[in-house]
């Protein structure tokens, strides 16, 4: 029994140093999520040693202050008429780029669609009447004469 503990020591001892070694002579290469949303003035990512070095030398910042910091540029798409008829909305589509996760400043989605009513047949409609009252007076007044 004793025989049997002090090779299982032996054992042990031999695996540490061999996990010693292999991580000394190993190099990280750490890959990394995007930047999630801000929520909470906070955004964070993952990062993973694909060579499973076991150590966190070099280990990119996988957390980060944002909200009042951040500032957000917003990217608008065009508008989209297709749904006027049915809504009387047009709609276009902005993000942020910086992915703050806040609302500051970001310009208007929906506007209405601004059927624009013509009421040029007015101004043609009093220069008929003026026309027609003043021919009226034209004739009467020729009519008047004549008589």
């Amino acid at each position: 029994m004793k025989k049997e503990v002090l090779m299982l020591g032996f054992f042990i001892i031999f695996l540490g140093s061999i996990s010693q070694t292999s991580s000394a002579d190993c190099t990280p290469n750490w890959q990394c999520s995007a930047w999630s949303d801000c929520i909470d003035n906070s955004q964070i990512k993952n990062c993973y040693d694909i060579n499973l070095c076991g150590i966190s030398d070099g280990k990119p910042v996988e957390r980060q202050t944002c909200g009042s910091n951040c500032i957000p540029n917003w990217i608008c798409g065009e508008w989209d008429s297709s749904s006027c008829n049915e809504t009387q909305l047009q709609k276009r589509t902005c993000v942020d780029e910086n992915n703050c996760g806040i609302l500051d400043n970001k310009p208007e989605d929906a506007m209405p669609c601004g059927f624009s009513e013509d009421y040029s047949w007015i101004f043609f409609f009093i220069v008929a009447i003026i026309f027609v009252l003043i021919i009226g007076a034209i004739w009467l007044l020729v009519k008047k004469m004549r008589d």
